[in-house]
């Protein structure tokens, strides 16, 4: 059984016009205000275990791991900027050439490395814009690809070698763009083709085994916005901070890093849980009656101390 209790406007007017009663106490006494108090004790139960969890995960070093850490969760924001202004058409464009490699990211699906095979430029739904769609050929599991195109290709799972797909890819979905090009054969509609054109990827990825080579938005791409070069800057003054960490050539580092990852995130559940916490504690919808307040006193139906007015109170008997 759930409260259904809302305000109006009449019952605002009403409750104003009786000098022992006011909006506020029956608020605060409403069956709906019992039902969202009942939740308190179990919310604070669940603060309390939170905590519990995130006092309990000791780090070695933790305010440097937690700066370094902190750095890092910046550095990742500024690349995701650098991304936006690559994937933009006027700078992209020109380098998807058949070939080029680029890397794909769509949401949690890392799908890596894959070859430029064409793009298109098309109008959008709604008919107002254009919007580029690029052929990638990828390597995709085996199972989304026997179910293609109905279900969305998905990156192949450890275990499965995958087969290789060319998939639309849209422009925001480029995590990154190599200056590396492979050979591609005229003819991709047979499997060999494609698999000859993912052993050369593989291969490529071999000889460049701490990352492919990147273009370089401004030498290379020519990107000249003076806010891009200002995000550039704050990630060489990030980079620069975090070798200079106390942490940056720990041994366990990587160990630390997941640590205080982990510690982050239960200390951001934590301020959910009190989030919900204070709203439980407080007095429901009265931001709303504070609102259905200011438009009776504009209308003149109350005035500035919430006494109801002569017109208020022929509104009340009217209804």
């Amino acid at each position: 059984l759930n409260s259904a209790f809302h305000l109006t406007y009449n019952m605002v007017l009403n409750l104003l016009r009786v000098e022992e009663i006011n909006p506020e106490y029956m608020l605060e006494r409403s069956f709906y205000q019992f039902q969202n108090n009942s939740t308190i004790p179990s919310l604070e139960e669940k603060v309390k275990i939170l905590e519990k969890q995130r006092d309990a995960v000791i780090i070695d070093k933790e305010e440097s791991v937690t700066n370094y850490y902190r750095i890092r969760q910046q550095l990742a924001k500024l690349d995701s900027q650098i991304q936006q202004y690559i994937t933009k058409p006027k700078y992209i464009v020109p380098f998807l050439q058949p070939g080029r490699l680029i890397k794909i990211v769509h949401e949690a699906d890392d799908f890596g490395w894959g070859a430029v095979v064409n793009y298109q430029k098309k109008l959008n739904q709604k008919g107002t814009d254009f919007v580029y769609v690029v052929e990638v050929l990828l390597r995709c599991s085996t199972e989304s690809c026997k179910t293609a195109p109905k279900i969305a290709p998905l990156p192949p799972p450890p275990g499965d070698k995958g087969e290789m797909q060319v998939v639309p890819v849209m422009l925001h979905y480029i995590a990154k763009i190599s200056s590396v090009r492979v050979f591609l054969p005229k003819d991709l509609r047979g499997a060999d083709n494609r698999f000859t054109v993912g052993k050369s990827i593989q291969e490529v990825q071999k000889r460049f085994p701490h990352g492919l080579p990147l273009l370089d938005p401004v030498v290379d791409m020519h990107i000249k916005d003076e806010d891009f070069r200002k995000i550039v800057k704050k990630i060489e003054a990030l980079e620069n901070r975090l070798v200079s960490n106390a942490v940056h050539k720990h041994p366990d580092l990587d160990n630390l890093y997941t640590s205080c990852q982990k510690k982050a995130e239960i200390a951001a559940e934590v301020r959910e849980a009190k989030k919900e916490l204070k709203k439980a504690q407080t007095i429901m919808q009265m931001d709303e009656l504070k609102c259905r307040k200011r438009v009776l006193r504009r209308l003149g139906y109350a005035n500035a101390a919430d006494v109801i007015e002569l017109k208020g109170r022929v509104a009340c008997e009217i209804d």
